[in-house]
């Protein structure tokens, strides 16, 4: 299918093909001819299919240059709100069309007086930025005729739930509404039913590109540290991208390898706006080779050259990582995805083999990645710390033993195993 098919402005075709967005994908196929019709939609699908332009091709094509508002983009990330305020500006690079950005960081009371008498016609930005402007009168968002919610799901887990419910109520109560997500929980979904009426759902999650080579990694947790630095030394990627689940472990994989000799970013919610501008300028700069995140800190982002993902562990929420592991093999390029796993993830593997990835398995020995034929089976025990053996080994050793000696052995191994299981939770997130 063509960009023809859609029956688009003649503007539009000629802007897409100029940013060399040559034909449309498999979600821009699906969404775009709904959304022309007004169709309300929830939209699952992971990162890099084409997501944003699925949602501004049919906005633009609407769009008129009469000084209102009519369509507004909500997005839970000042970079991300950024990211769409910059594909927006380069489709009408050759229009009268009014596009702004409301993030934090910017001047509130400059944008105010900006907009208070010349409307945007499309307003993008993050939901509390948007309300506040609403509410000093600097915008006004009831001459919408759409809105779309962007990462959806991050909105309710970054806190926008209260501003959501606030700027809902203003919108006419046939707006069309877009929401695009990476998963739906309970939550999300009442949301959605309460303010989203006659939805269709396009589910795109198990769609992920052929190109890329999931390679699953057999290692225990106390062996994880080590089996990851003998893999960056296995590799050479363009940009690899590492995933752990909790913010104090990015600090602490970014030490290790920054120690390792490695060009490490560490990419996390702390970080000021500037910092996060320059980790980008350097990334593309390729000042360096290794960028640790999370799935929240690095949704939604858009970080070209990404030629290697590895995961220190399954996700949160499974579906997770297939939007990781669409980081990288885009535009038909190829890719390698490694995550890291033990019998503990047996059971969310068997649940990803569903989504046909091409998988192969292997295990890390004497720091070379050695082929296994099977996904590890559920015989396989996590092995002990080495003080958990050094207290067994005593035992063993001890041909004579003291009365009670027995019971103090279980007792202190219980206390070492326990202490052991509780490191291994900290690291889980």
């Amino acid at each position: 299918m063509s960009w023809n098919n859609f029956n688009l402005k003649e503007w539009i075709i000629e802007a897409l093909k100029i940013n060399k967005i040559i034909k449309p994908t498999e979600i821009q196929n699906q969404v775009i001819p709904l959304a022309l019709k007004g169709s309300n939609l929830i939209v699952t699908s992971p990162t890099g299919t084409g997501k944003t332009h699925a949602f501004l091709v049919p906005i633009l094509n609407q769009i008129e240059n009469n000084n209102k508002t009519q369509a507004v983009i909500m997005a839970p990330t000042r970079e991300l709100a950024q990211q769409i305020f910059s594909f927006t500006k380069q489709l009408t690079a050759n229009q009268p069309i009014k596009v702004a950005c409301f993030v934090g960081g910017t001047e509130l009371k400059k944008q105010t007086e900006k907009f208070k008498n010349n409307q945007p016609e499309i307003v993008i930005g993050t939901p509390t930025r948007i309300k506040t402007l609403y509410q000093e009168h600097g915008l006004n968002i009831t001459t919408a005729r759409t809105l779309v919610l962007d990462e959806c799901d991050m909105l309710f887990e970054l806190g926008f739930v209260k501003d959501l419910d606030f700027l809902m109520t203003k919108f006419n109560s046939d707006i069309q509404c877009l929401a695009f997500s990476a998963t739906i929980n309970q939550e999300l979904q009442s949301f959605l039913k309460k303010y989203f009426s006659n939805t269709k759902v396009i589910n795109l999650n198990k769609m992920v590109a052929p190109k890329i080579e999931h390679i699953f990694i057999n290692c225990p947790f106390n062996q994880r540290k080590n089996d990851l630095l003998a893999l960056v030394n296995l590799i050479n990627p363009y940009l690899c991208l590492i995933f752990v689940n909790t913010k104090n472990q990015i600090a602490e994989i970014g030490s290790l390898l920054t120690n390792a000799g490695k060009k490490t970013a560490l990419l996390h919610s702390d970080l000021s706006p500037r910092s996060r501008i320059q980790i980008f300028k350097r990334i593309k700069n390729l000042d360096y080779q290794y960028l640790v995140t999370t799935d929240v800190s690095s949704r939604g982002i858009d970080i070209p050259g990404i030629s290697h993902i590895i995961s220190l562990q399954l996700p949160k929420e499974l579906n997770y990582y297939l939007h990781r592991a669409g980081r990288t093999g885009r535009n038909n390029q190829s890719g390698i995805s490694y995550i890291f796993y033990d019998h503990h993830d047996l059971n969310a593997i068997q649940e990803l083999k569903k989504s046909n990835l091409n998988i192969k398995y292997y295990k890390i020995k004497k720091n070379e990645l050695v082929e296994e034929k099977n996904l590890a089976s559920k015989t396989n025990k996590p092995t002990e710390s080495k003080l958990a053996l050094q207290t067994i080994n005593r035992f063993h050793a001890n041909k004579k033993v003291k009365p009670g000696y027995k019971k103090d052995f279980k007792t202190k191994l219980t206390k070492i195993r326990k202490k052991d299981l509780q490191k291994k939770k900290k690291f889980r997130g």
